[in-house]
């Protein structure tokens, strides 16, 4: 499935276009060279997983992640391989949360910008990482409502392959994802 962005006149600025394409022509388009690969562990079921859940999980292995650049400027592509010991994953429910959380992930919560006061104090350390931050600053959350807003840049991110591998052996969800520069 491809993902066609276009640029429109207000009030929407951007338009999605959704193709289905033959695994042959799918496999050529995501085998850009990777810029950043990193695997993590949910502790919690996929479909009871928002947002924050994907973040921190993916925050908790940072440490372990050495991007190739530093800086990513333009579009960007992601793969994502789910293993699930649950035999079918419904890949078009979790597919906003998981890439944004993924997304969120490669910022930090900089520029003076004010810290939501929904967020305890492990993830405060975790919108200051900036480990794999190749997105760079961004007013990454703020309070709403009672709740929080995300503001990944997600509209950088044209293209997206997701794929789930039936994995019985786990206990938990295991997901790998590797981001790649489209703009190169």
């Amino acid at each position: 499935m491809q993902r066609i962005e276009k640029e429109l006149d207000e009030p929407y600025k951007y338009q999605y276009q959704y193709c289905i394409d033959s695994l042959a022509t799918v496999v050529q388009q995501f085998s850009a060279p990777k810029i950043l690969r990193f695997e993590f562990t949910l502790n919690k079921t996929i479909p009871s997983c928002k947002l924050i859940d994907y973040w921190s999980a993916i925050h908790i292995t940072a440490d372990t992640v050495s991007p190739k650049i530093t800086k990513l400027t333009g579009r960007f592509g992601i793969r994502v391989v789910v293993k699930s010991p649950v035999h079918k994953v419904n890949l078009g429910n979790i597919m906003k949360p998981l890439l944004d959380g993924i997304i969120a992930a490669l910022h930090y919560h900089g520029g003076g910008h004010p810290i939501p006061n929904n967020l305890d104090d492990r993830h405060i350390k975790f919108l200051m990482k900036r480990n794999f931050s190749i997105l760079g600053e961004r007013k990454l959350v703020y309070d709403y409502r009672n709740g929080l807003m995300w503001n990944p840049a997600d509209e950088l991110c044209t293209e997206a392959l997701l794929l789930n591998e039936f994995s019985p052996e786990l206990s938990h969800p295991i997901i790998t994802a590797e981001i790649y520069n489209i703009d190169q």
